[in-house]
């Protein structure tokens, strides 16, 4: 019998603000056809796959974000082996469902946990999509991020509200600097150093924003990585140099995922990029932000199987 090992994050945002015990739903859902394990750390996060792994489930359930995710495949990929993760079932949870809405994934983690159980129970086939990953250092993402993309969410996970609403309120900060250029720290400071990309070394010294990945969408309706899912022997980075008033300019282009034609723009697919600046700066991986001491290396990783129903 199939069954699906499910972690639940219990710092989810969307999980933390469930009036029902999630636990108990899924269990209630899946019956049989579950294991439900709650976790609150890194270190029970990886307890649990390795239980997971010796009792043989067929899948890896994850209620939580993005981050989440990311930390669960991470985990899984160093405990099965690189090519040997289960399929992963995104049951959401987060402040960001990004990869979710890369394959269409409807509903709430408990409709989604029921449309896998019907099917395992009639014994129809479960239709899975792979994506690409991108590995750095040990860990693994769908969505890497620099400069803008970081301070952005700096701003965003700083504020007193949350989602939607605190979006708004740091992409009108965001506008107001362009117009006023005020002094000091701007959400539009980049890093300097050398970006190199398939061993070619770019011809820029300064990058205001970096944003790769293998999935299409980061949130807001906006889906700049348009090429990702083109080629999954590579991924998508937008390397770019170009000022806050061009970015402006050109925001409606980012958000449609077009391509900006401008010297300081680099809108490529690649396998491997390696930024060294002469400094630390922070990055992120699918929303979790991350300090590099100076140099960084985003590789393309191993492929996964998502559950799609």
């Amino acid at each position: 019998m199939d069954t699906v090992g499910i972690i639940i994050n219990a710092n989810a945002k969307k999980n933390r603000k469930m009036k029902k015990d999630l636990e108990s739903l899924y269990r209630e859902i899946g019956g049989q056809y579950v294991d439900v394990q709650l976790t609150s750390s890194l270190d029970q996060l990886s307890a649990v796959i390795r239980d997971f792994k010796k009792k043989g489930v067929s899948y890896l359930g994850v209620a939580g974000g993005d981050g989440s995710l990311h930390h669960a495949m991470t985990r899984a990929m160093e405990i099965y082996g690189e090519g040997n993760v289960p399929p992963l079932l995104i049951l959401k949870g987060g402040t960001m469902d990004n990869v979710s809405r890369s394959i269409f994934l409807k509903g709430k983690g408990p409709e989604i946990l029921k449309r896998l159980i019907s099917r395992l129970k009639r014994k129809e086939a479960i239709s899975l999509q792979t994506r690409s990953t991108m590995k750095i250092n040990d860990s693994y993402c769908f969505l890497f991020g620099t400069g803008l993309v970081t301070n952005f969410l700096n701003e965003v996970y700083g504020g007193r509200e949350k989602g939607l609403v605190r979006n708004l309120q740091v992409i009108f900060r965001a506008v107001k600097e362009i117009v006023s250029k005020p002094a000091g720290a701007s959400i539009f400071d980049g890093i300097y150093g050398e970006f190199i990309v398939d061993g070619e070394k770019l011809d820029i010294t300064y990058s205001s924003a970096i944003l790769s990945g293998t999935v299409e969408h980061i949130g807001m309706g906006f889906s700049p990585l348009s090429r990702a899912l083109e080629n999954q022997n590579s991924y998508h980075a937008i390397i770019s140099g170009i000022p806050p008033t061009t970015f402006l300019k050109n925001l409606y282009k980012i958000k449609k995922g077009k391509a900006i034609c401008h010297p300081l723009n680099y809108d490529i697919l690649l396998n491997r990029l390696l930024i060294k600046c002469p400094g630390p700066f922070q990055y992120t991986m699918d929303g979790d932000i991350y300090e590099s001491p100076g140099e960084l290396e985003v590789v393309l990783g191993p492929q996964v199987n998502l559950v799609s129903v």
